[in-house]
């Protein structure tokens, strides 16, 4: 897991090396806001901006055919009786599919979050050090982050 932080706000997200990366991995960003209580953070989960932009881009122009489909004459010179339809079908199929994509990453980014959730819990939970368990506490910051 990789950590960074700039002008106030935190982004923590799963360090990915080689040329390949998954721009379905969850990234986390948040921010510390002062409370009567203390510190809290919040922020929100999202997906490489690349990738949603890839999808979003997809989606975006696989409607404006539907658009265009739509508002076009049912018999048209050059094109095959039941063109429309067949259109239709391909685009709604094609939106489907994208939505699934999508669907499917928040299904395989679940145990990212979790991991992502869990690392921020332990960062900010104060490690109770008993005494004669000083040992515990040293084997406990020794774990491995996949």
């Amino acid at each position: 897991m990789k950590v960074e932080s700039a002008a106030g706000t935190i982004k923590v997200f799963r360090r990915q090396g080689g040329i390949f990366i998954n721009g379905f991995a969850p990234i986390f960003v948040g921010a510390f806001r002062d409370t009567a209580n203390g510190a809290e953070l919040r922020g929100y989960f999202r997906l490489h901006l690349v990738a949603t932009a890839i999808i979003a881009g997809l989606i975006g122009l696989s409607l404006y055919h539907l658009l265009g489909t739509l508002l076009m004459p049912e018999m048209a010179p050059g094109y095959p009786e039941g063109w429309k339809a067949q259109r239709i079908r391909f685009e709604l199929q094609f939106i489907g599919f994208s939505a699934l994509v999508l669907f499917f990453a928040w299904l395989a980014g679940k145990p990212l979050r979790e991991r992502i959730v869990a690392l921020i819990e332990r960062s900010i939970t104060p490690d109770p050090v008993m005494p004669g368990n000083e040992t515990a506490s040293r084997q406990r910051g020794k774990r491995k982050h996949r």
